[in-house]
Formats: structure tokens, sequence, C-alpha cells
């Protein structure tokens, strides 16, 4: 072993060995009829913008929770869309959109936006949000409100039934610098909201990550809140990371006894020529 390294113990980053945290529950379940019961959607606010006729509105809001990615490369998005709808033609005719993803600030905001009609009204005034423009599009608008705008180009629309789905591939992206923390996006500062059946939630609570159940120790309590950490490895993981480098270090230290230290074999030389007694 050369000096450099000396003696120091050597970690392997592994998962760490813990109960899973599952209920070993069989549920017995009830059939009813087929019908959307995906849950939870994000409730998001799509702007769109339809050619000016001097009678209604040129810019547009509308409330969608049937959206969702569908590619990460190139990024692109759906959402679902009532034929009926102003939004719907509004979209088709300029083939952009954006995706304002509703905080709770803005959440009575957001469901006015789904109840009303553009045809009738202004929602921008109407709702109180602000038209701001957005990157790389030349006419549907941002919310300045929102914590994150998904600026969308249309490729394409499915016919399906009640609804159609929109394709698009998102071309830019405006986010508030409030919930960044140098190039990362902190999602959890955004107090975003979530629509599950008729009913808006408020999300917040992180309760794990991509990859947390095979993650080491050492990642969990680096990227999660302690609470969250202790709840998933049960509190012990740390303990046992700082216990394995105390027995590790003490076992370093048995095989070369430092200067003016009494060894096993009898006394040394300090570090001004004398000697220790044991």
């Amino acid at each position: 072993m050369s000096k450099k390294s000396g003696n120091r113990p050597k970690y392997k980053k592994q998962a760490p060995k813990i109960d899973v945290p599952v209920k070993n529950e069989i549920r017995e379940k009830i059939s009813i009829k087929p019908s959307t019961l995906l849950a939870p959607v994000p409730a998001v606010l799509i702007g769109c913008c339809g050619k000016p006729d001097g009678q209604r509105p040129q810019k547009n809001l509308i409330t969608v929770a049937w959206a969702g990615t569908i590619c990460s490369d190139p990024p692109m998005l759906s959402i679902a869309i009532r034929k009926e709808r102003w939004s719907y033609q509004q979209i088709k005719e300029t083939r952009e959109f954006t995706v304002n993803l509703v905080d709770k600030s803005m959440l009575w905001a957001a469901d006015f936006c789904g109840v009303k009609s553009g045809r009738d009204i202004d929602k921008f005034q109407e709702s109180k949000l602000t038209a701001i423009p957005a990157e790389a599009l030349p006419l549907a608008p941002a919310v300045a409100q929102s914590p994150l705008t998904l600026s969308c180009r249309l490729t394409q629309i499915v016919e399906l039934g009640s609804h159609d789905l929109f394709l698009a591939k998102i071309v830019a992206v405006q986010v508030d610098p409030k919930i960044m923390k140098g190039q990362k996006i902190c999602l959890e500062q955004a107090e975003l909201t979530a629509f599950a059946h008729g009913e808006y939630y408020a999300l917040g609570e992180i309760l794990g990550f991509f990859g947390y159940s095979i993650a080491s120790s050492e990642v969990l309590y680096r990227r999660l809140p302690k609470t969250a950490a202790d709840s998933i490895s049960g509190g012990k993981n740390r303990k046992i990371i700082r216990s394995e480098a105390s027995e590790a270090n003490q076992d370093s230290r048995k095989t070369k006894p430092r200067a003016g230290e009494a060894s096993k074999t009898g006394p040394v030389k300090g570090r001004r020529g004398g000697k220790f007694k044991r």
C-alpha cells in the first residue's frame, strides 16, 4: 500500500440492507364499468391565441387535466381537448400553445378558466392573470404567475372520441429563478397542485426520488430530507456509516501506532526522544 493512501479504509457504495416498507396485503377488488380513473393528474393552464376578428379576445386560457409527457428525445407532451372548445380551434389554426404549471396561488384562476369560455370573456382580465410573451412562440401567451412554462409546437392531432389528442414538441422552457438552485430546478419549492376526480390537491412533501430504492445510505441522506431518509432507512444507516468508519479507523491505528503512543511491545520514543512507560 502506498504512503499516499496509508491505512485509510475504503468504502463501497452499495444499496443499504433495509426492510422493504411494503404492506403484505392482498386487496380484494370489485369490478366497475371502465372509466377515466387515472389519478392524480396535473391541472395545467394552456395558453393559446386565436386570429383576431374584432369581436372575441385574442389571447385565451383553458385548464386541462389530461396532459402528459410522451417522449424525452425530442421532448414532447400531449394534451386532450374537446372539439367544441374554442381553444381547440385556436390551437389547430396557430399550431402552438403553452403549458403553464399551476401553484397554490393560481388555483382559483385555474379553476375559473376551466369553467368559463373564452368565447364570452377575456380570461386573462377576469382571472387577474398576466399574459407575457412565450419564448420561441410568436402568438401563444405564457402566464407570468406560473412557476414554469413550456412552449409547444403542434405536430399532430389524433382524433379519439369525446376528446382529441394534441401531440406537440417542447421548444422552450421558462422557469422562475426562485425555484432554481444553480442549474437544478427545485419543483418541490413551487407549491404545485394536482387534480384527482374533481378535487384539487397540494403537492410538496418529498417521499423519494427516481432510483432511491437501490440508492446507498450516503445518497439517501444527501438527496432527501432527514425525515424522509430516516423513514426509508429506519434511521439506522447514518449510524451504521459512522460506526463502520469509527471501527475502520481504530483498526488502522492498531496496525501502526502514532509517535508518542505506547504500543503492545513496549515503550516507544516520543517526538522529542523521550520514553513513555506503559
